[in-house]
Order: structure tokens, then C-alpha cells, then sequence
């Protein structure tokens, strides 16, 4: 998300297929999804909007998958929803916001993502939208275990947490500067934020920071990290081409596995109901999974230069995924 994927998404151009676009709410119905197929099985739907770009996704509090579509490189500006069973909905953003991203389900049961002119945005399952004024560039959010909506913001030293009627109740500052934009939950209950640097940032809920430097391995690729199985943090590291797993008691970086594509480009990353990790490559074009000690089995998405983004763990056991560059979403079967 942010200015990084603002700009890879002009790299990228704009996508050439030809899909009917359509207007806020409207809706499609493509084949349901089988329900028994071989692990490593992608299944892809075409989203209603011509060059939606869909990047970050979240389960919802209906128990389907949205997911934002970017407007850059021309994109669709909307909010998408996709059924299990692949039926695809699509809100249009209200006025004002753009490039939309940080896309979570809060404690109200309702959407909430960020956007890169300073709001804040709410979301029913119904697609009624609320905005809120953050003060700030906010970029990925995270629900913290004081139920506050939890955000870096970018290319500043400042982690904020807002309650769900949108106020902002804590403006901590971080002690370093650099373009945070990823954000989990560590297993001591604090957060950790990643972002395009070799600095893991650590915040307790009441504003105690501290910094851990991960160079080496990691030199400025950072993404997307998580709280794995093993309860170490996982981080996917774009640049590096590597996959990097740290001690959040001590910062400390425990291993490092470089993926097996050369410019892979890992960037998502989720827990799979397999007890493995999976993650996205955005350049090597395809979905991998890497277990607890190391082992990265990789899978081809069937369309070419899909540039596969975020991954999430959907109720009915698959892995979801967007597609930035195809306008398409899609799931694997773990």
C-alpha cells in the first residue's frame, strides 16, 4: 500500500483486459468453487470492474473477502466483496478518498481501511461508507488488544490508534523515522511494524517504542509480516528476495530463506490452516507456501503477469489472494 505501490502501480501499467465496468453495487456471478480439489489448486475470478487492481483483502465480519480496488494506473476505486462461493460485489468509494489500503475487519463488526489523503474510512458489509479526517497518511491497520484500530503512519515517527467511532486517541511517538507501513499484533500483546528499511519497529499499547535493526539480512525490501505458527514474527522482504523470521522477544532475526524464483518478490503474507505459511510473489507470479523450518514449495498462477499481492486465510479453508495486475482475485487450496 502507500506511495510505494501507488508508484509500482504506474510501473506496472495499466491492464488490458476487457471487462465491463460497472458502478457502486453492482454485482456478478461467476461458477461456484468445487469443494474437493488437489492442494496447490488455483481457482481465479475476473472482478466486475476493468482494471479494479485489487490489493489489500481482508475476511469481513460476513464471512466473505474484501478487497480494496486501487485507482492507480487508472484502476477502479471501489470496495470488493467476494463470496466463497466466487460472487463478486463492488461499492464505489465516496468522494475525496484515494488510493485506498490497510483494509481490516474492527471490533464492530465493520470494514475500516486507510487511504493516502488522510482518512480513515468505515464500511458496513451493506457498503455504506463513513469518512473520518486521521490527521495523517495512515497506511496497513491492525485491530490491537485494547480493540483500537492500530496504524503507522507513512514516512513519519508516529504510531496512531483510533476507536471505532473514528477519534484518535493515542499519537505515540515511534524514536525513528522511516516508511512504516505494515502492522501485526505480537504474541507479548505489542506492535510490530515493518516498512521499506531494515528497522522492525515494536510499540506497547500505552507508547513505550523500541527499534530492532535486521540489517543483515534485511537491507529495504520489507512488506508484510505475521505472527506465525511458531509464534516468531515473519516478514516478507520484497527487495531481498527472502522470506525472514525474527524473535519478537529479542528482535533478534532467527533465519532468513530466500525464495526459490530469483525476483520472486515476496509481499503478502498469512497463516494457512495447514500450519504453514503462505505468501504471495509479486514478480515470480506466483503463490508459495514455506513451513515453520524453512521448506518453500512454490505454485504458478495459472494467468500471466497476474502479479499476485495479498493472501488471506478465508473461512472455507483456501488461501485468497488478489491480483494486482490482472484485475482478477482468486484463492489456492493449501
Amino acid at each position: 500500500m502507500g506511495h510505494a505501490r501507488t508508484a509500482l502501480v504506474l510501473l506496472l501499467g495499466v491492464c488490458a483486459l476487457a471487462l465491463s465496468s460497472c458502478g457502486g453495487g453492482g454485482s456478478s456471478t461467476p461458477g461456484a468453487a468445487a469443494t474437493s480439489k488437489p492442494v496447490g489448486t488455483v481457482v481465479e475470478y475476473a472482478t466486475t470492474s476493468t482494471n479494479a487492481d485489487p490489493v489489500n483483502m481482508s475476511v469481513g465480519p460476513d464471512g466473505a473477502l474484501w478487497f480494496i480496488e486501487s485507482p492507480g494506473g487508472g484502476g477502479a476505486n471501489k470496495l470488493g466483496r467476494v463470496s466463497t462461493s466466487g460472487v463478486l460485489t463492488e461499492y464505489a468509494m465516496p468522494a475525496g478518498v484515494l488510493f485506498p489500503g490497510g483494509l481490516v475487519t474492527g471490533p464492530d463488526h465493520n470494514l475500516w481501511f486507510t487511504d493516502e489523503a488522510n482518512h480513515l474510512i468505515m464500511s458496513t458489509t451493506g457498503g455504506t461508507m463513513t469518512v473520518y479526517n486521521a490527521g495523517a497518511t495512515l497506511e496497513d491497520l491492525v485491530v490491537g488488544p485494547d480493540n483500537n484500530l492500530w496504524s503507522p503512519e507513512y514516512n513519519t515517527s508516529f504510531d496512531d490508534a483510533f476507536s471505532t467511532s473514528g477519534a484518535l486517541v493515542h499519537h505515540y511517538p515511534t524514536g525513528y523515522s522511516q516508511q512504516n507501513v505494515y502492522i501485526t499484533v505480537g504474541p507479548n500483546g505489542n506492535l510490530f511494524v515493518s516498512g521499506y528499511g531494515g528497522i522492525l519497529g515494536e510499540m506497547t499499547t500505552t507508547g513505550t517504542a523500541s527499534q530492532f535493526n535486521m540489517n543483515p539480512p534485511v537491507v529495504n525490501g520489507t512488506r508484510n509480516l505475521i505472527v506465525g505458527p511458531d509464534a516468531n514474527l515473519w516478514i516478507a522482504d520484497e527487495n531481498d528476495n527472502i522470506i525472514v523470521k525474527v524473535s519478537p522477544s529479542t528482535g533478534a532475526v532467527l533465519a532468513s530463506y530466500t525464495v526459490p524464483t530469483a525476483n520472486g518478490s515476496p509481499w503478502g503474507i498469512a497463516n494457512g490452516p495447514d500450519g504453514n505459511i503462505w505468501f504471495t510473489e509479486l514478480i515470480g507470479n506466483k503463490i508459495a507456501r514455506i513451513t515453520t523450518s524453512g521448506t518453500i514449495t512454490e505454485y504458478p498462477i495459472p494467468t500471466p503477469n497476474a502479479q499476485p499481492y495479498w493472501i488471506v486465510a478465508g473461512p472455507d479453508g483456501n488461501m485468497w489472494f488478489t491480483e494486482a495486475q490482472s484485475s482478477k482475485v482468486g484463492y489456492i487450496v493449501p
